[in-house]
């Protein structure tokens, strides 16, 4: 969502022109998101194969590649074409997020785990735009998207090394059964 408050600008910058450049936006968000919808049970399919976490690290993975390549300007048609390929991405993350909850954790607390999960969800919709807008304000537009692909690019590492915690404690907890 971070993108949201800055894209019609961004996107205007790279036209030299505010023309047309909401309806620019609209459709270039839209067909990402159309994208993800078409991608989805795919992402799921996959964690099933290689491990929820680990499809989530390739998922922020791939999106922190084409985030870094939006930063920079070489046109509407570039920026779109890359909008469509982060959509096939970061559509991967909540269904893996919610299957990975689901294997993951007691029955027990199940229901506060997603409740916090929505939570979370909730603050980086609040605090994603709010950051896209602050760092737009004094940097530049360029910057967002080089700032949010190191993040996501830790967030990849951290989700792989979860990934790892898990089979190790699956495999331990084989060995003590």
């Amino acid at each position: 969502l971070m993108l949201q408050p800055i894209l019609a600008l961004y996107i205007g910058e790279m036209q030299g022109t505010m023309e047309d450049a909401a309806l620019a936006a609209g459709l270039i968000l839209s067909i990402g998101g159309l994208t993800g919808a078409v991608t989805t049970n795919l992402w799921v399919r996959f964690g099933e194969r290689v491990g929820y976490f680990r499809a989530i690290a390739i998922a922020l993975l791939g999106s922190s590649v084409v985030l870094f390549l939006q930063a920079f300007p070489f046109g509407v048609y570039w920026f779109g074409a890359l909008q469509i390929i982060i959509g096939c991405f970061i559509v991967g993350v909540n269904p893996s997020l919610s299957a990975a909850v689901s294997v993951n954790t007691e029955p027990t607390f199940r229901g506060r785990m997603f409740g916090m999960a929505t939570m979370s969800q909730q603050f980086g919709s609040m605090m994603g735009p709010l950051f896209a807008s602050i760092v737009t304000t004094f940097v530049g537009f360029s910057w967002v998207f080089v700032i949010t692909s190191i993040l996501m690019l830790y967030m990849a590492y951290s989700s792989n090394k979860l990934q790892q915690h898990c089979a190790h404690a699956s495999l331990l907890q084989k060995e003590n059964s």
